[in-house]
């Protein structure tokens, strides 16, 4: 059990009780379907560097992250073997590091997939992209219109 305290509050994570609840939710999952355990906002309070340990000791060796500070902070608690998602921006300084470690990532334009597509060579590994769509909203994300661009880039 670990317990993290402010002034006014305290939060307890009971490694029985995670794996209790977690078993609850794989029992209804089909099989095959992959389980990440979102840790964005320094895993909603509970401490990345202390959440990240506790599940993978449950079983969950996928997780996803908002930012670059939060991968880093995974980077630096988990396991070899534990997959990150990076599901907000990344500067080009930090594509870089992010393409090493072989973390998944996002991508919202072409000029940023072409980005990845190079500096993924220039490093030697396979960049691990997901694609997200302007789904109406016009805020970020490729529209259906350049997603046949886009679709041309991964040949």
């Amino acid at each position: 059990m670990t317990k993290t305290e402010s002034s006014s509050s305290h939060i307890i994570l009971d490694q029985q009780i995670f794996q209790d609840n977690l078993d609850v939710i794989k029992k209804s999952l089909n099989t095959g379907v992959k389980l990440s355990a979102v840790i964005k906002g320094n895993a909603y309070g509970h401490g990345i560097s202390t959440f990240v340990p506790l599940a993978e000791n449950a079983g969950i060796n996928h997780f996803a992250v908002y930012g670059i500070e939060e991968a880093r902070a995974f980077a630096s608690a988990a396991r070899e073997g534990s997959a990150l998602m990076i599901m907000g921006y990344i500067s080009q300084d930090d594509l870089t590091w992010v393409l090493q470690e072989g973390y998944e990532f996002y991508i919202y334009d072409l000029q940023q997939l072409n980005l990845a597509l190079r500096i993924a060579q220039e490093v030697g590994r396979k960049a691990q992209i997901h694609v997200e769509m302007e789904t109406g909203m016009n805020r970020t994300g490729i529209d259906i219109r350049t997603l046949k661009n886009c679709v041309k880039s991964f040949r």
